[in-house]
């Protein structure tokens, strides 16, 4: 028996195949990401420490969202306001997306620390800085630990020796001579474990070492005693409003005078505020969430001009959205905090 079909039927069919095979083809992977305006978090759902006061009002960081981009975001995200397209190898760097995750915690593990120890400094809280090693970030090809060593691990000790600082553990290497046989102790996973090789000439010192990428980490400890938990948070750039929330919670002081507080930049252990990337985003994040004032940071690294500053860039943007929330600058901790003193 022949099956026959009736012309519109194969037109229906036709069409529903070309549907089907277009939707496939625009959601294929492509090599890259949709960067996009994060959520708002309130950074004190992270903080825990004994007898919490409730202050007024609350502060936010604020973030950047990346996902993968499929054929169909490469073709209409630029038609979407602060969506933009970014090659994986422009953000991930040369490595793979789980060594970019743990440098990304690392981040954050260390711009909560120094948030922790310049608000403790500010409110006269007993802080005890602990170095714990240096944390690998990249290891050349040139390396007898490349492809021994990984990204996310954590350098303890050099010869069973440990030490005060990054510093002294490179000075240390800097003694020994190229091809000179040292034993690393590293942490893994939370695991220890021992990986042995020989020194090169690094060519940026012209000095004796691993040939690698490093950071140094450290943990801070208060009394009181308080526990940050950002599992699911990650990067530098909430550095800032992490020392904000710190000192308002060991103060006691209310600083945002029941408003609504976001913004963003890194922080140093001298209260310096950093620049960030996708601050455009952030501010239309902050926005749409209704914060009332936004800080920037005005920090111009060599190379940077003063019109491609966070601060420049956020008030353009903020007036792009027509915006009534307060763009405002900020070098150090202490801009922030005089602001907010001042405009309760």
């Amino acid at each position: 028996m022949k099956l026959t079909l009736k012309k519109s039927t194969k037109r229906w069919l036709i069409g529903f195949l070309v549907v089907i095979g277009l939707m496939a083809v625009l959601g294929l992977p492509t090599k890259y990401v949709v960067e996009s305006p994060g959520p708002l978090d309130e950074v004190a759902r992270y903080i825990t420490m004994p007898e919490k006061p409730k202050a007024k009002g609350k502060l936010y960081s604020t973030s950047v969202s990346i996902r993968p981009a499929l054929v169909f975001d490469y073709l209409f995200a630029g038609f979407v306001p602060y969506h933009e397209l970014a090659l994986k190898s422009d953000v991930y760097g040369s490595g793979d997306v789980e060594g970019w995750d743990k440098i990304s915690d690392y981040d954050m593990h260390q711009g909560t620390n120094l948030a922790l120890l310049t608000a403790s400094k500010k409110a006269k809280i007993p802080a005890k800085t602990t170095f714990d090693g240096m944390f690998v970030m990249d290891v050349q090809e040139v390396s007898d630990f490349y492809n021994r060593l990984k990204v996310g691990d954590l350098i303890t000790k050099i010869d069973q020796k440990e030490f005060a600082d990054t510093t002294e553990m490179q000075k240390y290497l800097s003694g020994k001579e190229v091809g000179q046989k040292v034993e690393l102790t590293v942490l893994r996973d939370k695991k220890e474990k021992q990986i042995s090789g020989k020194l090169i000439l690094v060519k940026a010192t012209k000095k004796p070492g691993i040939g690698m990428t490093l950071g140094s980490q450290i943990s801070v400890t208060t009394t009181p005693k308080v526990k940050i938990n950002v599992t699911d948070l990650g990067g530098p750039s909430a550095g800032l409003m992490f020392t904000l929330e710190l000192y308002q919670e060991f103060t006691g002081k209310s600083l945002t005078g029941g408003k609504k507080i976001a913004g963003t930049g890194t922080i140093d252990e001298n209260g310096k505020v950093g620049i960030i990337g996708g601050v455009d985003k952030k501010v239309a994040a902050a926005a749409k969430a209704k914060a009332v004032v936004f800080f920037a940071p005005t920090d111009q690294p060599s190379g940077v001009k003063k019109s491609e500053t966070n601060y420049a860039e956020a008030v353009r943007t903020a007036k792009d959205l027509k915006t009534k929330m307060k763009i405002v600058p900020v070098a150090t901790f202490e801009d922030a905090l005089d602001y907010l003193t001042q405009h309760k």
